[in-house]
């Protein structure tokens, strides 16, 4: 695969990612509330759903580079 396909499919990642992170803080931010361990709407929920983003954002963009030797072959393995 060339490198602007590959820059492409990254790019389309990193826009998967911030969705999926968001999705996952806001849903996480409206079950603590629910809980009832933080208030609905308090900056307390606010802090928790940004963190939250935050992290997963970053663990799914990262997680193309720590996969990648597990799809990348190595020389030995193509000569077989």
């Amino acid at each position: 695969m060339t490198a602007w396909k590959l820059a492409i499919a990254y790019l389309g990642w990193l826009l998967a990612s911030v969705a999926i992170a968001l999705l996952f803080a806001l849903l996480l931010g409206e079950l603590v509330a629910l809980i009832g361990v933080v208030e609905a709407g308090s900056t307390v929920q606010r802090r928790l759903v940004e963190i939250t983003a935050i992290v997963g954002f970053v663990l799914l963009a990262l997680v193309p580079f720590l996969l990648r030797g597990r799809f990348v072959r190595s020389d030995d393995d193509a000569t077989l």
